[in-house]
């Protein structure tokens, strides 16, 4: 975002640097939904994995 604002023109991104950092943001962000939404439940818990209140 600081490269956008530099003083001196020609060290600003061009128009397909910009298009080529964004594009990886969301590419990222697609993938990291995907991961969120692949994560499954254990099919087997230990016994001591599971607590539950006790009154003492």
């Amino acid at each position: 975002m600081r490269n956008c604002w530099n003083s001196d023109v020609r060290s600003r991104p061009n128009a397909y640097t910009l298009y080529e950092k964004f594009n990886s943001w969301i590419e990222y962000s697609e993938a990291f939904e995907d991961m969120e939404w692949n994560i499954t439940e254990p099919s087997i818990y230990h016994r001591k994995a599971v607590y539950t209140s006790r009154s003492w």
